[in-house]
């Protein structure tokens, strides 16, 4: 269904990756030109619906009213009537957590093994390069974990900030880990962890408004389906979770692995991982 929307919606709610104003990046994958492939596009998780050909100065803004999701100032109008609503909050009993905790060696087993050689994996104990720009790479990161490990969790993070290749660099990933783990340490045992949250948080907002979105989702929690998968699987056994990591690490060249080591690494740091 499409129609010429020339103002945007003001008094819309806007749909995006921060439950605020959103911005839509190029994506080669990603169409609103039929309604079929745009709603392809919806409910993964914190992965948006993404509007080709745009550079980041040019992109529209997606507004939501009425089930509706409106490309602005585009001739673009998607019903959202009848999708269902991804639910992106993680929920834990204090049982599931220690069932979860008791299998987090073996996800750390498979990250190791299974991520590709660019990752962040090696700061969860996989094998590192020591040469060339991924030797600088290696070392920057290593620098940075170490400040986490120290307790200088918003030092930490500034040095994780946009390190690294990537739409979404390497760094920025990680911290999105980073944070999800917080939130479900948090759940899990009690433990009060939000100035830390917040101090990780305020210091990794770089000018990549990519990397902020996800960030912000991973600041309150909202996880990805891979992810949340993941963890209630883990929480229910072994049986399938080699799987769900291979889903997980399979989120674009290296985000997946990045977020994945993020997310351990906090656990290590903050519940004796």
């Amino acid at each position: 269904m499409r129609s010429k929307i020339s103002e945007p919606c003001p008094e819309a709610s806007p749909l995006g990756l921060t439950g605020g104003r959103s911005t839509c990046w190029a994506h080669p994958a990603a169409s609103t030109h039929s309604g079929d492939e745009a709603i392809s596009q919806l409910g993964k998780g914190t992965d948006g619906l993404l509007r080709p050909n745009y550079g980041p100065q040019t992109a529209p803004e997606a507004c939501g009213r009425h089930g509706t999701l409106a490309m602005t100032k585009y001739e673009n109008r998607i019903s959202l009537s009848g999708v269902p609503v991804y639910d992106s909050s993680l929920e834990i009993s204090p049982q599931d957590w220690r069932n979860f905790r008791l299998h987090l060696p073996l996800l750390r087993r498979l990250l190791v093994s299974k991520s590709p050689a660019e990752s962040l994996a090696f700061l969860c104990g996989g094998k590192s390069v020591s040469s060339g720009f991924e030797g600088e790479f290696v070392r920057a990161a290593q620098n940075a974990a170490s400040l986490f490990c120290a307790g200088r969790f918003g030092a930490g993070a500034a040095k994780f900030k946009g390190l690294g290749r990537g739409l979404t660099p390497s760094g920025d990933d990680f911290l999105s880990g980073y944070l999800l783990a917080l939130n479900l340490i948090e759940k899990g045992t009690g433990k009060k962890l939000n100035k830390i949250r917040q101090s990780v948080y305020a210091a990794a907002l770089g000018k990549n408004p990519l990397s902020n979105a996800f960030l912000s989702c991973a600041r309150d929690g909202r996880f990805s389906a891979g992810l949340k998968k993941l963890v209630l699987a883990s929480a229910d056994g072994e049986k399938g979770v080699e799987g769900l990591v291979r889903e997980v690490l399979a989120s674009g060249a290296t985000s997946g692995a990045d977020t994945l080591s993020g997310f351990i690494f906090a656990l290590e740091v903050h519940d004796g991982g």
